[in-house]
């Protein structure tokens, strides 16, 4: 007969039945059972903090490429703070990034807003946006993503019409992150003007079009001043919900 070890203590389980418990599929004696519930919940807070330092750490070389890091520097701790006490707040360096460049423009902005059975990156009450920070990753779901987008529509244009689901590539704030919120306007505007011109509803070929509309738009960013600059005076006390 096998001999029998506890995964935690490594010590032999010399009857598995009154010694012994499972957890997960593995058998620890049942005195065990407790601290491997503390090592384990300990292992996964102090993963979940490494990958929110990686983020954030990421996030300021790629804004430090281009401008001046100290430019954000109160943005960076308050993004910092956030991360560090709600590890699901942020799935992504570039979602850090938006999180930095929203705050230092003074958009009021709330972080993983829940609509319905999903979440969106950031809601946006004063432009009205659900804003998506979307990777390669969504290339590959268009259908799933166009019934989600179709969803989160309907709920925020329930009571007050108007809103719009914006989606930026990680790649376009990588380059540029102070060319977010413009996109983001233009993207808006472009959106609203579609929707007007086809009595309120986007064509039916929106999401083959959209991403080389997108494109186009993002191009004209480059071309434009941001019109932002001159909100820049007020006291930086944004909230980050």
């Amino acid at each position: 007969m096998s001999t029998n070890y506890c995964w935690y203590c490594k010590k032999e389980v010399k009857n598995a039945l009154s010694e012994g418990t499972d957890y997960h599929g593995f058998l620890v004696h049942r005195k065990c059972l407790e601290p491997c519930k503390e090592y384990e919940n300990d292992l996964y807070d102090e993963y979940n903090r490494n990958r929110m330092e990686i983020f954030w750490n990421k996030a300021l070389r790629s804004i430090k490429k281009k401008y001046n890091i100290n430019m954000y520097f109160e943005e960076a701790q308050i993004v910092y703070d956030k991360a560090m006490s709600d590890y699901k707040k942020f799935q992504s360096s570039q979602e850090m990034m938006a999180a930095m460049e929203l705050i230092r423009k003074r958009i009021h902005t709330k972080v993983q807003y829940p609509i319905l059975n999903y979440k969106v990156d950031f809601l946006l009450p004063e432009l009205k946006v659900a804003l998506e920070i979307d990777g390669g990753l969504h290339k590959f779901q268009i259908v799933k993503d166009s019934a989600r987008e179709i969803a989160i529509m309907n709920e925020l244009n329930k009571e007050d019409t108007g809103w719009e689901v914006i989606r930026i590539p990680t790649n376009m704030m990588e380059k540029d992150i102070q060319k977010l919120v413009p996109a983001i306007k233009m993207l808006y505007k472009k959106r609203q003007e579609t929707r007007r011109k086809n009595g309120g509803f986007l064509p039916t070929n929106w999401s083959r079009t959209n991403r080389d509309m997108q494109l186009e738009i993002l191009k004209e960013v480059d071309k434009t001043t941001d019109s932002y600059k001159g909100l820049l005076t007020d006291e930086k006390n944004q909230q980050l919900h």
